[in-house]
């Protein structure tokens, strides 16, 4: 992996969503409502994500007002197949398991937690563990860990169906953003300023140093045709600076 081009921006730029909500399965978003093919749901809220597994949906939302905890809205399992609501959760980041179950996780006031759930919503297992959640192809879930501890905890690790936490490699900072799919059980991180694949193995293999000195404000990393694209913002005394990365695999 090298860098072909770079760019930086004077400005704030807004990267490509890690969190796409994508409907598909003949769902539709209108505002603040869910329709499937004979039905509409009223949500409430607005929507942020979106999980689909079988008969059912786990859909994460926000409220417009700004509250405790920020615009964290309910999430909502929904019965698709009747257009009705089963359960109303708190949680933040969700992701869609084989028969109809889900696992919902929620970070703060104490919450650092991620809940195995059956098609009713009811709790089967939890995990003292929170972040960006991978189905891996063996059935359990790889999770890069998001804390907000300085120094941070946050570790690759592995939920297994028994409550047990396979732990694997440490992360340099406590928020990464959103690791990159490349296959089922391969993941491109950007921990810090460095560009790592990780496998099976939870270990973490460095592919790439950025050249950034700065610690982010924010950053992205993603797919750009057949290029990987990383964006980092920095935070200026008055403004802010985007550092854009072109990547070739």
């Amino acid at each position: 992996m090298n860098i072909v081009a770079y760019q930086q921006l004077p400005e704030w730029r807004h990267f490509p969503n890690s969190y796409p909500l994508v409907p598909g399965a003949g769902l539709t978003f209108d505002g603040q409502e869910l329709a499937g093919p004979t039905w509409r749901l009223p949500l409430g809220h607005l929507p942020a994500g979106l999980a689909v597994s079988g008969p059912r949906a786990l859909i994460t939302t926000q409220t417009e007002e700004y509250h405790a905890w920020g615009h964290l809205g309910p999430a909502l399992l929904v019965d698709l197949e009747r257009g009705t609501l089963l359960a109303t959760l708190k949680g933040e980041r969700a992701l869609a398991l084989p028969a109809s179950q889900f696992l919902l996780g929620l970070e703060g006031y104490g919450h650092f937690d991620s809940w195995l759930l059956n098609s009713e919503g009811q709790e089967l297992q939890n995990w003292r563990s929170y972040g960006h959640y991978f189905l891996e192809s063996s059935g359990s879930v790889r999770v890069f860990e998001c804390d907000r501890q300085n120094p941070t905890s946050s570790a690759v690790v592995r939920l297994h169906r028994n409550g047990a936490i396979q732990r694997g490699d440490r992360l340099l900072e406590g928020q990464i953003p959103r690791p990159l799919k490349l296959d089922q059980d391969r993941q491109l991180v950007l921990n810090g300023p460095f560009l790592q694949s990780c496998c099976e193995s939870l270990r973490l293999q460095t592919l790439l140093k950025l050249p950034l000195t700065c610690e982010p404000e924010h950053s992205a990393i993603w797919e750009q045709g057949s290029f990987i694209e990383v964006g980092i913002i920095q935070r200026q005394k008055d403004s802010y600076l985007t550092h854009l990365w072109r990547l070739a695999r």
